[in-house]
């Protein structure tokens, strides 16, 4: 399985992909005890018939045993009536032996093949969804950017609104002390007028009074 350059961290839930994976991994593992086992027991059976039986004695027993490795790995095995020789069903045996080995060897080689072309599909489809949810990522952050930049803004025109309006604040409370201060010289002023008037009667109610002594 190759991987690709392209690799984005994963972050999403691949839990199923990797299960299938590992059964596939086990499924090659199985083909592989499999084609071991068979291996192992045509040696076994051929060390039996040349041990127990002898090259020239009964091997009735000894293609019985073959029958039955046969039977158990889907090989229907010799019909007990054949009327074949002794040496003839142990060249029939080893030819379906040989026949159920190369069977088992090509079933590992496509079980390998298929699990190599599965490993490397699910790669593909993992850098797509990746890549996919990466550039969903990007479009994510860029609207989130967006946000927090309208956000940034309205949070500064407020700032300069609550400045105008503190600044209004301050002019409008310096205009009401100067108003304060003029109406305060207003009243003063206006008092003095007053004064000046009463003033201005009495200096000419005095004059008046002079005139009539004289």
């Amino acid at each position: 399985m190759v991987m690709s350059n392209n690799y984005i961290p994963q972050t999403e839930n691949l839990s199923y992909l990797i299960d299938t994976v590992e059964e596939l991994s086990a499924v090659c593992s199985d083909g592989s005890r499999l084609k071991d086992e068979i291996v192992d027991g045509v040696d076994t059976l051929i060390r039996r018939i040349n041990t127990d039986a002898g090259i020239t004695g009964d091997r009735t027993e000894a293609v019985s045993q073959v029958d039955v490795f046969l039977q158990e790995h889907g090989d229907p095995g010799l019909s007990a009536k054949n009327e074949l020789s002794k040496v003839e069903e142990l060249r029939e045996q080893n030819r379906r032996l040989k026949a159920l080995l190369r069977r088992k060897v090509e079933y590992k080689q496509q079980v390998v093949q298929l699990n190599s072309e599965y490993e490397d599909r699910i790669t593909e489809v993992m850098l797509h969804i990746r890549q996919f949810k990466d550039k969903e990522d990007k479009v994510k952050f860029q609207t989130m950017k967006e946000c927090f930049a309208k956000v940034e803004q309205a949070q500064e025109r407020e700032f300069e609104a609550y400045h105008l309006l503190v600044r209004n604040e301050e002019v409008t409370q310096k205009l009401a002390h100067e108003l304060e201060q003029f109406y305060e010289v207003f009243d003063k002023n206006r008092a003095n007028d007053i004064k000046a008037q009463t003033l201005a009667s009495l200096l000419k109610e005095t004059n008046v009074g002079g005139d009539i002594q004289k």
